[in-house]
């Protein structure tokens, strides 16, 4: 999902910091205009006026899987899951991209 423009605002200014620190000067503006959307995998607030628009049935899929991965950091990596040794095939309803790594 696209970034909040809080999100891309808050970047925008931290990279800002960082320039004017090294000397250089900023126009937070250009800058904000040039500011890579790295976007949202994970909505919490569903209720959020940025996210409600993007929840929409127009903006859904299915997703065909066997099995997915969720990173932890305990274990060093990802996990992988599946609902039996035989993986059998799956579907999963997502609302853009979801941020999992899926293995078909």
């Amino acid at each position: 999902m696209p970034s909040s423009s809080k999100a891309l605002t808050d970047a925008t200014k931290k990279r800002a910091e960082k320039l004017q620190d090294k000397g250089k000067e900023v126009d937070l503006n250009q800058l904000l205009r040039m500011e890579p959307d790295a976007g949202t995998t994970n909505i919490r607030n569903v209720k959020s006026k940025h996210s409600t628009r993007w929840l929409g049935l127009e903006h859904r899929c299915v997703v065909p899987f066997n099995s997915f991965s969720e990173f932890n950091k305990a274990e060093g990596g990802n996990i992988w899951f599946a609902l039996n040794e035989t993986r059998p095939l799956l579907c999963f309803a997502a609302s853009g991209p979801t941020g999992r790594r899926f293995e078909k």
